[in-house]
């Protein structure tokens, strides 16, 4: 296993049941390694956050086909290693964006995805964006 960060594998970074289901190859290109390292990071200090043994990524790094397969965007920071999908066992993903949101935690997207997981990014200029995705839409997080 190659640890990105003391709680987070590459392994577990790129890992996807799409691209498992449809055979594709999601190899991290290693001119993204610095970047999957500053987003793993970025989730350390979430996990010391939310005083959290353990965060379980649903997704991470997604190559074209993987993000096209999954239905999103071309403008996806998955693509450039910088967002992942969790959840954890020890809060609600609606706890966890609030939580994010009232900290001074830097990062560049919280997005509380059909109050199911949370997506964030971490970019080498963050934005500090909060935002809801439900069936009605995309909205700010308030």
């Amino acid at each position: 296993m190659t640890q990105l960060t003391p709680h987070f594998s590459l392994e577990e970074f790129v890992h996807s049941q799409t691209a498992a289901r449809m055979g594709i190859s999601n190899d991290l290109p290693i001119a993204l390694k610095a970047s999957a390292i500053r987003t793993c990071q970025g989730l350390e200090r979430v996990r010391v956050l939310l005083n959290a043994n353990a965060i379980h990524i649903s997704s991470g790094y997604r190559c074209k086909p993987v993000n096209d397969a999954v239905g999103s965007k071309d403008s996806s920071q998955h693509l450039k290693a910088e967002a992942v999908d969790f959840t954890s066992p020890f809060a609600t993903p609606r706890r966890i964006v609030e939580a994010i949101v009232n900290s001074d935690l830097d990062y560049d997207q919280v997005i509380l995805e059909y109050d199911s997981w949370v997506h964030i990014s971490f970019a080498e200029r963050n934005r500090f964006q909060a935002l809801i995705i439900d069936r009605f839409g995309t909205r700010g997080f308030k």
